[in-house]
């Protein structure tokens, strides 16, 4: 993983604090953080490994109606990361927001049960869309304080590599619910039957329930040994606005008479430089992601198009019979085996031949995942020229594995970076703009959804795989010109 990049940037400064590490004890409170988050992706993804079939089978949505609720769920859920961000750096603190939103998290899987056992004089309709939209700007508020809550309980700088391996199992134990989740959320769905259906989306959605409040039990279970830092960069969120807004109304009244070299040096005198050089570099990591908000339009649809193809396709593979809504289980599967393979060894050879650098990493996962839509849409041709369900599902195989490698590289990679080139008084806004790339993602699949392109999705899918490789061409015109965060510790 990126883990290794620390070397290249202040790794001098991190050996110089290897003996202090051995006398600080680890901060062993961490793994109720991670207890939790693996109870909440199992929540999570309990609710989102169904959530498609759900729309279209019990509330009887069209396949593109179903395609952009879903997505737009998944839009909302991560532009609530901003939300998160300014719950916690400006007003609650993060031990608050994650317990306060946690809550209702909770009540909100509690009502996607009752809409689905339709058990009550309410719309199921209505009821699901309020059910989800509560569990949308929850998880999305939960998850840039989570992780970063986790890191605050090390001691910096004298546990950075720590705090990096830290990551690296936080994203792990995140898969390892994503997987259990994917493979008992859609057995508990068809093998029983409930409520008169001849299967059991309430039981689905109640376990979820369950497991999140499980969630709230290990978290709370800490409040007496965590560290909750505060201090006066609490409010760094508004600050970055106020100084952009201020150099472009200094600029607009002084600048004739006190010409600056720089449009953010009009804010130096109110706002002083360590903010409006935190502001810059804040801008510059905002420039370079522009391009990436398509990868993840790319790769939410393999929980929802791809499905879909699933569907269409035979799932017994000899030994077993994969049903559609398990097919996501692939990826964070192949996440278990691929994080640490790629950490002691893929990127070891890479960086051999000169890929070392994570914005390198980042380039090569986005072509992967061109790479599985390419797949993807050979697939495709084949299901349209083939009787119905004829096709075997190890067809997605390939697809599957192009796009896990292109988490691994892109998406994980970008997870630390945008933690290691922060400014230190800006992690979490740095980490909610990351993840509101996905938000922007889900953006431009909902219209691509949207509009009809092409009769066969085959083509469609063959057009995504070319626009992913002409923006990554782009992507890395920006990455070959950003400036690295000279004051990264």
């Amino acid at each position: 993983m990126v883990v290794h990049d620390v070397a290249e940037n202040g790794g001098n400064e991190v050996a110089q604090n290897i003996d202090s590490i051995r006398v600080i004890p680890y901060p062993k409170r961490v793994f109720l953080i991670i207890g939790n988050k693996f109870c909440e992706r199992w929540s999570f993804w309990g609710l989102n490994t169904i959530l498609v079939l759900y729309l279209k089978n019990e509330l009887g949505y069209t396949e593109n109606v179903t395609t952009a609720l879903y997505h737009g769920f998944l839009t909302t859920v991560y532009f609530m990361c901003i939300f998160g961000g300014l719950l916690s750096d400006v007003w609650w603190g993060k031990f608050k927001t994650i317990l306060n939103l946690s809550i209702m998290y909770f009540v909100g899987f509690v009502i996607m049960s009752f809409s689905s056992a339709s058990i009550l004089n309410i719309s199921p309709h209505v009821l699901s869309i309020v059910g989800l939209i509560v569990i949308a700007v929850c998880a999305g508020g939960v998850q840039p304080c989570l992780s970063a809550f986790g890191a605050d309980q090390f001691k910096s700088p004298e546990q950075e590599p720590q705090i990096v391996r830290y990551f690296s199992l936080f994203y792990f134990a995140m898969s390892l619910g994503t997987v259990l989740t994917i493979i008992i959320s859609p057995l508990l769905k068809e093998n029983v039957q409930c409520f008169g259906h001849d299967d059991c989306f309430p039981l689905s959605f109640g376990v979820s329930a369950i497991s999140m409040l499980i969630s709230i039990v290990i978290f709370v279970s800490g409040k007496s040994s965590y560290t909750c830092k505060r201090s006066s960069s609490e409010n760094t969120v508004i600050d970055v606005f106020l100084c952009i807004w201020n150099a472009f109304l200094t600029k607009f009244r002084d600048g004739h008479a006190k010409p600056c070299k720089n449009l953010l040096d009009y804010s130096i005198d109110k706002y002083g430089h360590q903010l409006v050089e935190d502001t810059r570099i804040l801008l510059r990591i905002f420039a370079l992601y522009v391009p990436l908000p398509f990868f993840w339009a790319l790769y939410d649809q393999q929980t929802s198009r791809w499905i879909l193809q699933a569907s269409k396709m035979n799932g017994d593979i000899g030994f077993f019979v994969v049903l559609p809504d398990q097919v996501p289980l692939l990826p964070p599967l192949l996440l278990l085996v691929f994080i640490p393979l790629f950490d002691t060894a893929i990127y070891p050879l890479l960086s051999k031949i000169g890929i070392r650098r994570p914005l390198q990493r980042m380039v090569l996962g986005g072509l992967a995942s061109a790479l599985a839509f390419l797949c993807s849409a050979l697939v495709q041709f084949q299901i349209d020229r083939s009787p119905e369900k004829t096709v075997t599902m190890l067809w997605l195989v390939p697809q599957y594995v192009s796009l896990t490698v292109a988490e691994v590289m892109l998406a994980i990679t970008g997870y630390s970076f945008s933690y290691e080139q922060a400014p230190t008084n800006m992690k979490s806004v740095v980490q909610a703009i990351w993840l509101s790339t996905r938000a922007f993602g889900d953006l431009i699949l909902i219209f691509i959804t949207g509009a009809t392109f092409f009769q066969s999705l085959a083509y469609e899918f063959l057009m995504l795989s070319v626009i992913m490789a002409v923006d990554m061409i782009v992507f890395t015109g920006l990455a070959y010109n950003y400036k690295s965060n000279s004051n990264l510790k």
